[in-house]
């Protein structure tokens, strides 16, 4: 399955996208809605048909006029292997293309490439195996546990109790129990201020007698 498709802002007011009528810019969504990571698809209008027009009266000689038109304009690219027929985007990925594609996550190869355009070398983008927003929490996440603190258990944000400001939250060193703000990522994964330790929700003495009862 492709991944999600972008349309740039730019779609709508682009000349070379705005000399097509309406119903052909339309066809050209759909046709990079359907097409594979690499911009490229199975050239057979009644496969293109029943991907993008499945309820529609659109006539198969409509849709074979219109690739020929965006073939000969430059928009696609038709090609063979081994007697199979293929188009694609030329400029899938190029910078200013009205419908330029970025891969994040590039799946593997579905089609294969064309051999002038080579859309697979074009994709300057490398597969991640951990995105960068989550690659960072989990460092910041390491960086709190690799501090030294030994934790009996992790407590929630929602087992603090509020500072005056309702911003912050209040801790408890589980070494000295004296007690201090800090953010509810901190309680949560971080050490105390004073001596490194555990950021507890209650006074370690309170903690302790609680435990006794139970």
């Amino acid at each position: 399955m492709a991944n999600a498709r972008v349309i740039q802002k730019n779609f709508w007011n682009c000349p070379r996208i705005a000399k097509y009528s309406i119903k052909s810019r339309y066809f050209l969504i759909g046709l990079a809605s359907v097409a594979e990571d690499y911009g490229r698809f199975w050239y057979n209008v009644r496969n293109i048909k029943s991907q993008i027009y499945p309820t529609d009266s659109t006539s198969l000689k409509w849709i074979r006029e219109q690739l020929k038109i965006f073939i000969q304009d430059g928009v696609l690219c038709e090609y063979e292997v081994d007697g199979q027929k293929y188009l694609h985007f030329i400029d899938w990925f190029a910078k200013g293309f009205a419908l330029k594609q970025r891969l994040d996550h590039p799946k593997d190869d579905q089609l294969p490439d064309c051999k002038i355009h080579l859309m697979q070398a074009k994709n300057t983008r490398k597969k991640r195996e951990t995105s960068r927003p989550i690659q960072s929490n989990l460092n910041k996440s390491n960086l709190y546990q690799s501090s030294g603190s030994k934790r009996e258990r992790v407590y929630q944000p929602h087992e603090y109790k509020d500072d005056t400001t309702g911003n912050a939250k209040l801790g408890y060193c589980a070494k000295c129990g004296k007690v201090n703000t800090y953010s509810p990522y901190d309680v949560k994964l971080g050490d105390t201020k004073c001596c490194k330790a555990q950021i507890m929700p209650i006074p370690p003495t309170k903690q302790l007698n609680h435990q006794e009862v139970n």
